[in-house]
Parts: structure tokens; C-alpha cells; sequence
């Protein structure tokens, strides 16, 4: 782990953004492709919890609720590629949902850890639970907030994708004819961000994400454009059934924190089922589930993680070991 390819990057609104209660350094994960970037919060002397934020977001969505959980665990809060200040794939190759796995996989052989904890927000969630099912005897705990699986129904399946493929090809094809985005003043992508995320994310909290994928137009002061990778627009080309997903929950077995907002969106979806499906799953399985139903958006992590802090923390005094190395 002292081998670990640092980067500090020159960003002083990330250090402004930041509690002064608990520091972060910014890292560099090197991939194929580039890089991973990342922010870890706390020591690096042992195991840290691996955290991924949700679709279009990036590691900026835990700068809120990291600062109030125990200062003597580490929080290694990883980009996804294409979004924040992680690299982006190649021109012509798509953002394949099952590929989360083979960066997790990546980022742990890396580090050399023999076992992960996870703390996810929304895709994020999806993507760890579905390494948990995969290496069940290789994650020792989970800390979801709104989200844990969304599939497509099978009469809708086929539609999906060829609409999908049409809509990465139109991305893709801008990205290669390098045609330059629109740019907005900041005011402007803040209220993007809010509207764009169905007002989940609160006007005030916009910060913390746009500080990772936004930068300055040189030609126009004062003006600024989105640096997340466009084809990440496009959603993922398929996904798993609701059976495969039920049937292979039965292989979790660490200890499993769950929170959802009241107001948050996905209640509105077919997501929404499956979720408790998947749950009532792991628990009759598990007696590690711990489940809360809060006040709030989708981005209650975010926008107000006073809500959350306690109790994550009380399962943390719980369930995380300091020998998790």
C-alpha cells in the first residue's frame, strides 16, 4: 500500500469543501486505460472501506457524511471511469454495467486485500451487491444507501437494447468528431444538477458533485462545461432478471446496512420490488440486515447526513474491526 501511486491534484475547492475535522488525499489508481482517481479519507496503515457513488455522480456525494464517521477508519472514495477525474474509456467502447466488476477487482488485486467492505450509493450499490454475490466469502460488510438492484422486465428487454445502442453510437460518434460541448455559467449547472437528478440532489448540495465534473472554458471567462465522459448518458446495454438476482442474494451473508429515502424516486419504479424482494432474501438468510426508511431524497447522504451519520456509525462500532487489513 506505500507503493500507492499518489497524485495531489491542484483543486483548492476540493480542500475548501472539505471538514476540517477529517482530511483527504487525493490518489491516482492506474488502469489500462489511465487512471482511476480517488479520495482517501483517514489512515492508510490498514484496509480502508471501498466507496462508489451513484450513475453521474462521483467519490464528491460522501464529502458530506465522511467527516462524521469514526476518524480511525480509513474511506477510499474511487471515481468510476468517465466521471470525476477518472479517465475515460476509449473512444468506441461502452460503459457495460458487468465491467464494475472487473474494476473492483482491479482496484482489491491492486491493493492486495484479502477481504472489502463496501459503502455505495445507488448504481454503486448494485455494482457492489453483485460482487458480494460473486465473491461472498471475500466481503465482510455493506453500507447501501437507495439502491440495491434495478433490472429491465423481460417484455421490455429487447426494446431497451436497441435503443441503447442506438444512443451510445450518436454519443460515441460526437465524441470522435470532437464537436465541443455546450458551456453554462455556474449558476446554470447548478441548477442542472438539481433538475437533472429530479431534484434529488438540493440546490446547496450541487457543489460537491459539480466540483469533480465541471471545468472553466478557457475562451469564455466565466463559463463552464461538464467533463463526465457524454456516453455515460446512455444506460447500461443489459441486465440481470429479477430471478437470477433473488436466487443469487442467497449468497450474502456479511453484515448489511440499507437505508432509503422516503421521497426518493426509485419508489416510484419498478426498481422499488425488487429491492424489498431482493432484501427479504438476504434476510431470511441473514441476520446481519439492518434496515432504515429516512426522510429524504435519493440523495439523503448527501443533503442531509445528520439523518444517517448515527446510525452508520452504530453499525460500524458493530460490525467494522480495526485488524480488517
Amino acid at each position: 500500500m506505500l507503493q500507492l501511486l499518489r497524485n495531489v491534484f491542484k483543486n483548492d475547492n476540493c480542500k475548501r469543501l472539505c471538514s476540517t475535522e477529517r482530511t483527504f488525499e487525493e490518489i491516482k489508481i492506474p488502469v489500462p486505460w489511465g487512471h482511476l482517481a480517488a479520495k482517501w479519507w483517514g489512515p492508510q496503515n490498514f484496509r480502508p472501506i471501498l466507496a462508489f457513488h451513484g450513475w453521474l455522480d462521483n467519490s464528491g456525494t460522501f464529502d458530506r457524511l465522511v467527516p462524521h464517521l469514526p476518524a480511525n477508519i480509513g474511506i477510499l472514495a474511487v471515481d468510476y471511469p468517465g466521471h470525476g477525474l477518472s479517465s475515460h474509456l476509449p473512444n468506441g467502447l461502452f460503459y457495460h454495467s458487468i465491467d464494475a466488476i472487473l474494476l473492483y477487482k482491479k482496484v482489491i488485486d491492486y491493493f492486495k486485500w484479502p477481504k472489502v467492505s463496501f459503502m455505495a450509493h445507488s448504481i454503486g450499490a448494485m455494482h457492489s451487491l453483485t460482487y458480494t454475490m460473486l465473491y461472498p466469502d471475500k466481503v465482510d460488510l455493506l453500507i447501501f444507501f437507495d439502491g440495491i438492484f434495478y433490472i429491465f422486465k423481460n417484455h421490455t428487454l429487447v426494446k431497451k437494447m436497441s435503443k441503447t445502442i442506438d444512443n451510445f453510437l450518436r454519443y460515441d460518434n460526437l465524441i470522435t468528431t470532437k464537436s465541443l460541448p455546450p458551456s453554462y455559467t455556474y449558476a446554470e449547472l447548478v441548477e442542472l444538477q438539481h433538475t437533472g437528478s429530479m431534484k434529488s440532489v438540493h440546490v446547496d448540495c450541487a457543489k460537491y458533485i459539480l466540483n469533480r465534473n465541471i471545468k472553466s472554458v478557457d475562451t469564455k471567462p466565466g463559463m463552464y462545461q461538464f467533463t463526465r465522459d457524454l456516453r455515460l448518458k446512455v444506460p447500461t446495454l443489459m441486465r440481470w432478471t429479477e430471478e437470477t438476482i433473488v436466487e443469487s442474494a442467497k449468497r450474502v451473508k456479511c453484515p448489511l446496512f440499507f437505508s432509503l429515502g422516503k421521497s426518493s424516486y426509485l419508489r416510484k419504479t419498478g426498481s422499488f420490488p425488487v429491492m424489498q424482494n431482493v432484501l427479504n432474501t438476504i434476510r431470511q438468510n441473514n441476520d446481519h440486515v439492518h434496515e432504515y426508511h429516512l426522510e429524504g431524497t435519493h440523495h439523503l447522504h448527501l443533503n442531509t447526513p445528520e439523518q444517517l451519520y448515527p446510525l452508520v456509525n452504530e453499525f460500524l462500532n458493530k460490525y467494522h474491526r480495526d485488524d480488517n487489513c
